[in-house]
């Protein structure tokens, strides 16, 4: 839900969206770390720091997935089917 939030406060610039931003932020900082093993932003031996390095690969690739085919597209107007 705080994700959502987010998004949703960043999809759009005006006054509405720039309320739910906050809110989905503060959500996050508040929410994020309860389901998370203790010690996990610190990369604390074992689970802690095996959570941390599979949350920034996946970020890293999906950040690549988003980024590579938008780069094609705009700088050296590539165009796929498949996109």
């Amino acid at each position: 839900m705080a994700a959502a939030l987010t998004q949703y406060g960043v999809s759009v610039w005006n006054a509405w969206h720039a309320v739910w931003a906050p809110v989905g932020v503060v959500l996050l900082v508040a929410f994020a770390p309860r389901p998370l093993p203790p010690h996990t932003w610190r990369a604390g031996g074992g689970l802690p720091s095996t959570v941390l390095l599979w949350a920034l690969t996946s970020g890293a690739y999906f950040t690549l997935e988003t980024f590579v085919p938008l780069m094609l597209s705009s700088a050296r107007d590539v165009t796929c089917r498949a996109w």
